[in-house]
């Protein structure tokens, strides 16, 4: 069984003193060659990536790392969400209650609107607390730009309301 041996600290600043001079020396050449020298500096990023991607001492690293991170993600209370999700046919009448689009009535968003719990709280998924918002809209109701009575107002008035005040907009 071999012993590993340690490197000693006269080698780092050896090595240290070294790179400076060598760095002097190659920013004087590199400004005459610098495709080459660009070149050459690919090419050892590139080695050097291979002979720590070889090593096992990397490969463990980044293994454990990995997998930590994983182990964290999936077991942790802190970082695993504790919402109760949304059933897929509430989320379908909530999209509907809108025509599928955002319920800000000046909102010309096209892209699929997001559900917005308007109490803020992710487990009550009554259906008069859900309303659908477009990215953007969404992110101003979490900013408070919408206040929680504009949200409820929206989610109250009827839906044929809705798409003649949105179609007189848009003809504007």
């Amino acid at each position: 069984m071999s012993k590993r041996k340690s490197v000693r600290g006269e080698f780092w600043a050896t090595a240290f003193i070294v790179a400076i001079v060598g760095w002097a020396l190659l920013a004087d050449w590199w400004k005459d060659n610098s495709a080459l020298g660009w070149s050459l500096l690919g090419v050892m990023v590139i080695a050097l990536g291979l002979v720590l991607y070889r090593s096992p001492t990397v490969r463990g690293w980044l293994g454990r790392t990995a997998r930590v991170a994983a182990e964290k993600a999936v077991f942790e209370d802190n970082i695993a969400s504790d919402r109760e999700p949304i059933p897929p046919e509430k989320r379908r009448q909530v999209l509907a209650r809108t025509d599928g689009k955002c319920a800000v009535e000046n909102c010309n968003q096209s892209v699929r609107p997001h559900i917005h719990h308007i109490d803020m709280n992710n487990r009550n998924n009554d259906f008069r607390n859900l309303i659908a918002l477009c990215p953007n809209c969404h992110q101003k109701a979490h900013n408070g730009d919408f206040t929680q009575s504009q949200l409820w107002n929206w989610v109250n008035r009827d839906f044929q309301q809705f798409k003649k005040r949105r179609a007189s907009l848009r003809s504007r």
